[in-house]
This record gives structure tokens, sequence and C-alpha cells, in this order.
């Protein structure tokens, strides 16, 4: 009964606003991220179908073939985009992706928000991420001369209240370019051009966190 009236409420809801003046109503779903109701939400692009409640958007994700690989496109360009350095060699690694994926993909579900909070829990959900790295992949050596920078990062940002304290005062002026930003790490994400799409939330994390 619950995902009938569900259902309902989430139609009557895209209906209402296409008729707000946002287009049709695949063009709306597609390209904006809006929530719509507690348990009847649209995110982004090729978001498959309306989602009935929150966690089953991740079942998109969870579903694209060739995740470590793509867990390792992402941190490349995520380095390239946070660091300004060449990242490439992580494709030889063979473990550690796998595992950090479904934090990227927690990321992306925060920014899909498009407001302050959700771009700070992202950059959280990215720090997190990143916290591990360096102990995911110790024993790859194609990447050891690069984890230095990481680390530092990483150390800079222990104690979470600095983090969210630089992202909320860099928002102030870059929140335009943050937005832009995110919007195009979500596409790509969603075509699966994962180094693109990190590439896009490093620079994210670099603007904010510096």
């Amino acid at each position: 009964m619950l995902k009938v009236i569900t259902l309902i409420v989430g139609t009557a809801s895209i209906a209402n606003a296409a008729n707000q003046g946002f287009g049709n109503k695949k063009q709306y779903y597609l390209d904006y991220p809006i929530q719509l109701d507690a348990r009847v939400n649209i995110y982004h692009p090729l978001a498959p179908k309306v989602q009935g409640f929150a966690d089953t958007f991740h079942a998109h994700y969870n579903s694209i073939s060739g995740v470590p690989l793509a867990g390792l496109q992402f941190i490349e360009g995520l380095f390239d985009g946070l660091f300004n350095t060449d990242f490439s060699a992580i494709e030889q690694c063979q473990s550690g992706a796998a595992d950090l994926f479904t934090q990227f993909d927690n990321a992306i579900h925060d920014f899909s928000s498009m407001s302050i909070s959700g771009v700070t829990t992202g950059c959280k959900h990215l720090y997190d991420a990143i916290k591990q790295i360096p102990s995911e992949f110790s024993t790859c050596k194609a990447i050891s001369g690069n984890l230095a920078s990481v680390t530092a990062w990483i150390k800079k940002f222990a104690n979470p209240a600095v983090m969210a304290a630089k992202i909320s005062k860099n928002m102030i002026f870059h929140a335009i370019g943050v937005y832009k930003d995110a919007k195009s790490g979500i596409s790509s994400w969603n075509s699966k051009d994962f180094k693109t799409s990190g590439q896009n939330f490093g620079h994210i994390l670099q603007v904010l966190t510096n």
C-alpha cells in the first residue's frame, strides 16, 4: 500500500514540476537533481526511474560493470583535480578500488542535492575515502612515490571541524563554480567517464579546502 501511495505522490509531483515551467517531464528529471518527498526522490542524469526509497538509489551504481577499474580511474581523476598530479600509474594497482567505490557513490549521492549541506557531506565522504587510500594501496609500488602528498593533505583535516569551516567559508565565494563542477562530475559519472568525473570532484576539493 505504501509503495502505491509513494508512486502516486511521485507522479503527481513530477507533473506539478513540469507545469511550473521546468520543461517536459523527461527533461526535468534527467537534468535537475530534486527531492520531491522523503520517500520519492529524483536524482540526476540517467537515474533509471523514480526511486521509491532513497536507498534504492545505489542499485544504479552497484550494477556498473568493471567496478575496480572504474574506481581506479575515478581516483586518478580525483588526484589530478586535487593535487594537479599525474596519478595514471594507479591503473597498474590490483586492489583497493572496489572497497572505495561505495564511498564515491555516497559522495555523488550527496552532491546531487546541489545544496551547501550536500556539498559539505559529499566532501566528507570523499575525504573518508581518500583517508583509506595510503593503506589500501600500500603494496602498490607503482604509486608509492605519489602517496606523500595524499598523506599530507589527509593530516591537514584530521579534525573534521577544520574542513567544515573551510568549506563553509569558500562556498561563499565559489558556490557557482562548485555547483557547475558537481553537475559536470555527476554527468560524467553516469556516462561512465570516471576519470573526468574524478577531475571535477577533485577540483571541488581543491577549491574548497585551500
